[in-house]
Parts: C-alpha cells; sequence; structure tokens
C-alpha cells in the first residue's frame, strides 16, 4: 500500500466548461491509488454509459481554504490503467486546472472506480436561486450519496438544495461553501439510500446573486 509516482496533467481549457482530455503514464500495467486536483471536478469512464466523479477541491479557492495535509488530500481509488492513457473529462473556474494521478499499490480504504459512479448538474442562480437536473444512466437505482461546490462565481456560503424523494414528500438538504476540501474521503457526501428515478429535478435556494454552483449524486 504505496504510491510509487504520479503523472501531472495541466491542460488549457474554457473555464466552467467540462473538458475531455487524456493522460498517459509512463508505462503500462500501473495502478492508480489517488487522484487530487485544483478543478471543480474530474470524471473518469467507467464503461460506455457511466463516470466515476472525483469532487476533489471546494469551487472557488478564494471563497475556502482546503486543509493542507498532504497524505489526507485526495480521493483514494483502485484504478488498473489499460495501456499507458486514461481518458478523463476536467471542470474548472481556472483555465488552467491541475490535476495529478498518482499511482503505485492500492492504499487504505481504497474504493473501486464504480463506488464513485456519479452524475453532475451545473446551476447559474439568479438572485441566489436556481434549478437544475441530475440525470442518470438508467432507471431502477438507488441514491446512494449527495454533495456540491458552490462559490465559482461569487462568494455563497451556503445552499438548500431541494427534491422530491415519493409523491408528496421533499428531501432537503444544505450545502456550506468549502465542504469539499480535498482532505476527506466521505465525509463531504451526505451518504444516503433511496430509489432514485432516471430524472431528479432539484431547487437551489440561499445562494448569492448569480453564482455558479455543482451539485453531485452518486447512485447504485
Amino acid at each position: 500500500m504505496t504510491i510509487v509516482g504520479s503523472v501531472i496533467s495541466t491542460p488549457t481549457v474554457s473555464s466552467l466548461v467540462e473538458t475531455a482530455e487524456t493522460v498517459t503514464f509512463p508505462q503500462a500495467g500501473l495502478t492508480v491509488v489517488k487522484i487530487l486536483t485544483n478543478a471543480s471536478y474530474v470524471k473518469i469512464p467507467i464503461d460506455a454509459s457511466r463516470n466515476a466523479v472525483f469532487p476533489v477541491a471546494g469551487g472557488n479557492p478564494t471563497n475556502s481554504t482546503p486543509e493542507a495535509q498532504i497524505s489526507g488530500t485526495g480521493r483514494n481509488v483502485s484504478l488498473p490503467i489499460n495501456g499507458t492513457v486514461l481518458s478523463y473529462s476536467v471542470y474548472a473556474l481556472t483555465t488552467t486546472p491541475t490535476t495529478a494521478f498518482y499511482y503505485g499499490s492500492a492504499l487504505q480504504n481504497a474504493k473501486p472506480l464504480s463506488a464513485y459512479a456519479g452524475v453532475t448538474a451545473t446551476a447559474t442562480l439568479s438572485g441566489g436561486s436556481g434549478t437544475a437536473t441530475w440525470t442518470f444512466p438508467s432507471g431502477g437505482l438507488k441514491l446512494v450519496g449527495i454533495t456540491g461546490t458552490m462559490g465559482l462565481a461569487a462568494a455563497s456560503q451556503v445552499l438548500q438544495l431541494a427534491f422530491a424523494t415519493s409523491p408528496g414528500q421533499t428531501f432537503t438538504a444544505f450545502v456550506l461553501a468549502g465542504l469539499v476540501t480535498q482532505s476527506k474521503d466521505s465525509d463531504d457526501i451526505l451518504p444516503m439510500s433511496l430509489p432514485v428515478s432516471q430524472t431528479v429535478a432539484v431547487t437551489l435556494s440561499g445562494g448569492i446573486g448569480s453564482d455558479k454552483v455543482v451539485i453531485y449524486a452518486y447512485y447504485q
């Protein structure tokens, strides 16, 4: 259980636009064991219809200060590389996001890529409120976690998420600025266990002005 090396990817992208990228490793047969980025999130394909989502930074870095404990940062994963090239997508405030892919042997509490199966939705608030829709790859799934990053355009501090869970019932949660700080692997994702339809409309409120936010939903 150790890290033996890393590759760094710093592509030039458009701000707040999800962009497909690739990263090349020095040899075939390596295993990615930790992912760290200053972007809002990184996605890695699981298969043709699913993506693993890594929300490994807390939005606008001027609005929150991630804990700087290097051994605890990033997400522990066990991701064998098929060949030397890994495809991924990145979404960031900056136009030159940097992502580190550490490789070696699986670390303690490492999860398979499928454990991070998730979807994202983005919204630009109007007067601090807005809507977003999670779209899942198929029906008959279970929602197992939610979180969000905010303060991508303004200094919002709290955001309320509300969505219907069944006829006549609504689930409400609050997201705090800096919730996703790169120094936790699960505490920043609210654990849930609810059946979920293929699309889920989410009402957002309590933000500031025309802030940009990203909300995440994890499923099984």
